[in-house]
């Protein structure tokens, strides 16, 4: 296992039961979560087989419980698999401790898969790609929710996001130097040419997008950039207040009359048919 994956893992248990409805916490333009956004834009049906890529505690389940289809998550984090099963024991649904590369299922035995956040932080996110292209049945269909960032500057709020991001350069050289994140989703085109590939060249890939809306005081605010991302993590504990304070001290120069940080956050929805 490579660095990236042990750290993930390490994150996954330190942080075991404190994060599970972060994404409930910021919605969409819409008013959606999320979680919401991706299971309406996969359409289920009855007693489809749904596996849930990267799974963290289940919180997809929450939404997916509603239509009666059978549910498999899978991660790799063997922390994160006992939290869902803990959560979940009393529904039907299934947790397996896996690697996204190497899924325990067969072959053509799923109408769906979901991603949540999470592959695009797989590493190497190649065999994931195989595996679900294998495991999905014929015209059965992939849907990820991850970050947008080629559309940083589609509005203001976005822009001043990405001005909030950008302070973690500031504390590169006191982070520790784990890359999380593959890399290869940073433009439209590039998610389609590498999930085209995983694919063999037998799927259709399109992209919708929605911003993740974050209108909050500076405080509140301040807790999704040091409280939830892996960057202000990997910083050195001893230079984390200064940092803390930096950021701070961003938001607050960025909040309007109202005492309100408006921020967003780019998303898209990418949705893979198999041919």
């Amino acid at each position: 296992m490579d660095t990236t994956n042990v750290y993930l893992q390490d994150w996954h248990r330190r942080f075991s039961g404190q994060r599970f409805g972060f994404f409930e916490q910021c919605c969409l333009e819409n008013g959606t979560t999320s979680f919401e956004a991706l299971v309406t834009a996969a359409a289920l049906r009855p007693q489809q087989t749904v596996v849930d890529l990267g799974c963290g505690e289940g919180p997809l389940l929450r939404y997916i419980l509603r239509r009666d289809v059978r549910y498999i998550g899978v991660d790799f984090s063997a922390a994160s698999i006992a939290a869902a099963r803990q959560q979940f024991g009393a529904t039907a649904a299934e947790f397996v401790e896996a690697d996204a590369g190497h899924m325990p299922l067969s072959d053509a035995s799923c109408d769906v898969v979901l991603s949540h956040m999470a592959l695009h932080i797989m590493q190497p996110v190649e065999p994931a790609l195989f595996e679900v292209a294998r495991v999905l049945k014929p015209t059965g269909t992939l849907h990820v929710f991850l970050p947008a960032s080629w559309r940083m500057h589609s509005s203001a709020e976005t822009s001043r996001f990405y001005d909030v991001m950008h302070l973690f350069e500031q504390f590169k050289d006191v982070s520790t130097p784990t890359q999380v994140g593959t890399g290869k989703f940073a433009t439209e085109h590039s998610i389609v040419d590498i999930i085209t590939r995983g694919f063999a060249g037998k799927a259709t890939v399109s992209c919708t997008y929605a911003d993740l809306v974050i209108h909050r005081p500076p405080t509140e605010a301040l807790n999704l950039f040091v409280g939830w991302m892996y960057s202000f993590d990997l910083i050195h504990d001893a230079h984390k207040p200064e940092a803390a304070k930096t950021f701070l001290t961003k938001l607050i120069a960025l909040k309007d009359g109202d005492g309100i940080v408006r921020l967003r956050r780019p998303m898209a929805i990418v949705s893979v048919r198999k041919e």
